[in-house]
C-alpha cells in the first residue's frame, strides 16, 4: 500500500496551488477503492477536515436516480459545509455547490464514477473550487477521465505474489504468514486469484478459521475459473455488483435483493462438519457446499465496515442473523445493537 499512496502523493502534488482532479483508473477488484480511502484518510488533516468521501456514485444514481443525486449533494455539503440547508432538488443542490465552494480549498473522492454527468451533478467543474483543491475520481472508464481533463490518471498493478500471499494471509490468519502446514494451499489459493485485492480479502476472510478441508474444496471450485474469467468478470462488474453492496446504510433495499439472490444459490442453514470430506455422506456435502456458498456471498455483498462483523461466522445463517440484529428497529435499538456487538 505505500507504493501505491506514495505514487498518489507524487500525483496529487498537494503543495501546488491549482485546482488538481487526478483519477484512479481499473478494473472491479484491483483495489481502486482502498487506495482512494487510504490517501483520503492521510490528507484529512491537510485540509482541516474539509473533506468528502462519496462512495460507489454510480450505483447511487442508478438505483434512487434524483433521490441518489441529492442525497450525494446533501453529503457533499454536510461533510464540508457545516450546517447547510438540506438540499431538495438536484438543480439547485449544483447551484448550492457553485457558489459555496467557490472560496472553499476541499479534498472530495468522487467512488466508482462511469459517466461524466455523476461528476457535474456533484462538483460542476474545476473553476467552481478555491486554488489547492483536490479531486479524486476511482472509474473503470478511462473515456470518463478524458472528458473530464484528468491532471494526471494512476492505473494500479496487479499485486505479485508476495503482496498477495500477504494479503490473502492478513484476512485469513491476522498475520503476514501462514501457520507451516496452510504455506502450500496458500500459495494455491493466490494462483488462482488473478492478483486482485478484493477476491484475496473476500476469501482469506471467508477461509479465517476454517479447517483445511474447507480451504481444499473452497480451492477446487476456484480453480474451475480460470483467472482471465475472473479478471472479465470484474471488468464488467458482474461479479461484485450481481445484487447490491451492503454498505450499512441501505439495508431494507439490500436485503429482499440478497435474499433472492441467495434464492439461487443451492443455500442450507449450515453446519461444521468435524470429519474428512471423504467420509461426508452425500447430505452433509450438500448442506456444506450450500452454506460455503452462502456465507461466501454474504461476505461478499458488505463493506469492510459490515464484514468486520461477520467475518469470524462459520454459518451462513448465523452471519445472516447478525445483520437485521444490527440494523433493523428504531434508531436507539440500533444503536444499543451494535455497541452489544462490537464491545
Amino acid at each position: 500500500m505505500d507504493d501505491h499512496l506514495n505514487e498518489m502523493m507524487r500525483l496529487l502534488n498537494v503543495d501546488s496551488n491549482n485546482v488538481r482532479i487526478v483519477g484512479i483508473l481499473g478494473m472491479g477488484g484491483i483495489g481502486k477503492i482502498t487506495i482512494a480511502k487510504s490517501i483520503y484518510n492521510k490528507l484529512l488533516q491537510d485540509f482541516k477536515n474539509c473533506c468528502s468521501f462519496l462512495a460507489d456514485v454510480r450505483e447511487n444514481v442508478k438505483q434512487y436516480k434524483d433521490k441518489g443525486i441529492i442525497d450525494l449533494q446533501n453529503q457533499l455539503l454536510s461533510d464540508t459545509l457545516k450546517p447547510h440547508p438540506p438540499i431538495t432538488n438536484v438543480n439547485r443542490g449544483i447551484d448550492a455547490i457553485k457558489h459555496r465552494f467557490l472560496k472553499k480549498k476541499v479534498f472530495i473522492v468522487l467512488d466508482n464514477v462511469d459517466e461524466k454527468s455523476q461528476f457535474d451533478w456533484l462538483v460542476g467543474n474545476r473553476d467552481c473550487f478555491s486554488p489547492g483543491t483536490r479531486i479524486i475520481v476511482t472509474t473503470r472508464n478511462k473515456h470518463v477521465l478524458n472528458i473530464l481533463d484528468a491532471d494526471e490518471t494512476y492505473e494500479p498493478p496487479f499485486m505479485n505474489p508476495d503482496q498477495s500471499l500477504q494479503l490473502l494471509n492478513i484476512h485469513a490468519f491476522r498475520k503476514k504468514f501462514p501457520p507451516i502446514d496452510f504455506d502450500s494451499i496458500s500459495r494455491e489459493v493466490v494462483s488462482v486469484t488473478a492478483g486482485l485485492p478484493l477476491a484475496l480479502e473476500v476469501i482469506g476472510s471467508f477461509l479465517s478459521d476454517k479447517p483445511k478441508t474447507v480451504w481444499e474444496n473452497t480451492l477446487k471450485k476456484l480453480k474451475k475459473i480460470p483467472n482471465h474469467k475472473v479478471q472479465e468478470k470484474l471488468r464488467e462488474g458482474g461479479s461484485i455488483q450481481r445484487t447490491p453492496l451492503f454498505d450499512g446504510d441501505n439495508y431494507a433495499f439490500w436485503k429482499p435483493n440478497m435474499i433472492a439472490f441467495l434464492m439461487t444459490q443451492v443455500t442450507k442453514d449450515g453446519v461444521i462438519i468435524e470429519k474428512e470430506e471423504s467420509e461426508w455422506t452425500q447430505a452433509e456435502n450438500n448442506a456444506q457446499e450450500g452454506n460455503i456458498k452462502a456465507l461466501f456471498s454474504l461476505f461478499k455483498y458488505v463493506v469492510q465496515s459490515e464484514l468486520a462483523r461477520i467475518a469470524h461466522c462459520k454459518i451462513a445463517k448465523e452471519a445472516w442473523d447478525i445483520l437485521p440484529l444490527t440494523h433493523e428497529g428504531t434508531d436507539e435499538v440500533k444503536s444499543s445493537k451494535i455497541e452489544m456487538l462490537v464491545f
